[in-house]
């Protein structure tokens, strides 16, 4: 089946980016590094749960057979603001370059395998870079797919 891009940001990219903010945002020590001693076990628990869903969502975007922009019908969240896409811009967006869609949900697989590892190793230092970078992994497909018309 293809993956539906907006239900897949919906029920796992979004949540579970603003998750992951929400627990390492709250484990900054002084010195704005993420602190593992600030994180409790269940915190631990759930940063692998978080990693575990980004990369599967990342792996099944760039690999799935087809993407669709969104079910028939659907507006997503910013259409019909200044410089937003609709559902339709955003499919024709993807299917004009397939490859670079696929290479940005290759980022966000390889976000989600780095948090993965981090807590593994129960490395803050390495959640603190992905905290930072994961934004950008974000950014940079919303930028080519979702608000291109943003960059003319």
């Amino acid at each position: 089946a293809p993956i539906n891009i907006q239900q897949t940001m919906v029920t796992n990219v979004n949540p579970n980016a603003l998750a992951f903010w929400e627990v390492t945002n709250s484990a900054f020590d002084d010195n704005g590094q993420v602190s593992g001693k600030k994180l409790t076990p269940a915190q631990w628990k759930k940063l692998l749960e978080i990693g575990t869903q980004l990369e599967a969502g990342g792996r099944a975007m760039a690999t799935s057979d087809a993407v669709i922009a969104a079910s028939l019908g659907a507006r997503l969240q910013d259409e019909g603001n200044p410089g937003a896409a609709s559902a339709k811009d955003v499919q024709r967006y993807i299917d004009a370059k397939p490859a670079e869609f696929r290479h940005h949900a290759l980022d966000m697989q390889k976000a989600g395998a780095y948090i993965v590892a981090a807590v593994k190793k129960r490395d803050a230092g390495k959640l603190g870079e992905v905290s930072g970078s994961l934004d950008s992994v974000c950014e940079r497909c919303h930028a080519a797919f979702w608000y291109p018309e943003l960059k003319k």
